[in-house]
């Protein structure tokens, strides 16, 4: 894969797979829940309580044991599922992305649904918040991590308030960070999520 694919690659687990992501690293951890959040409302409870296991482990506060629920991987095929018809879709069209399986829905035979398609690429560009750009590593100068930086991240991170991220770049900018890719990422439009690889960074989380 080259960079120019890198940006714009709609497929998520092709960029997880180039990236050689470990199931359970801490990461894709936050990628996945990140993913089942994109439609937090429609979810069984089995899929949520999933979602808060996964971020605790990720944040070293879990048991790993937790994640093996069959339940989780299993609701969605269960033909009593009380959702309606729509809801359904929406969710399996998310998992179908989640877990990587592009021969489409079952009842599709296809990739032509063109809200499968939309939510991988909302997923590839989750990828891409989490895991950065792999052709333009960031070095982190130590200098940058201002107590307003730090404090203004760890809120970012606690809080989930990612609409903080260009007043983040701001406070980097005048702790003297110049990189622009550093910069750029906290002011551009999109989502950020929990994982976000420039607020990892200032955190030293890995």
């Amino acid at each position: 894969m080259t960079e120019d694919i890198w940006l714009v690659c709609a497929e998520p687990v092709w960029l997880r797979n180039h990236l050689g992501v470990a199931q359970h690293s801490r990461k894709n951890l936050l990628l996945l829940s990140a993913c089942f959040r994109l439609i937090w409302e429609w979810l069984p409870d089995a899929c949520r309580n999933w979602v808060l296991v996964a971020e605790r482990i990720a944040d070293s506060a879990g048991n790993r044991d937790q994640l093996n629920n069959g339940a989780v991987h299993n609701w969605f095929w269960d033909e009593h599922y009380a959702g309606d018809g729509e809801t359904r879709d929406l969710i399996i069209d998310s998992l179908w992305g989640l877990f990587g399986v592009y021969k489409g829905r079952p009842e599709q035979g296809g990739t032509d649904d063109e809200d499968f398609i939309q939510e991988l690429a909302r997923q590839a560009a989750l990828v891409r918040d989490i895991f950065g750009n792999p052709f333009r590593p960031v070095t982190f100068d130590p200098a940058w991590r201002s107590a307003t930086v730090v404090s203004l991240s760890q809120a970012i991170y606690d809080e989930r308030v990612f609409d903080r991220m260009p007043i983040l770049a701001d406070a980097l900018e005048d702790a003297g960070c110049n990189n622009a890719d550093v910069l750029n990422h906290c002011r551009q439009p999109g989502e950020h999520v929990r994982g976000c690889w420039v607020v990892d960074l200032v955190l030293g989380k890995e």
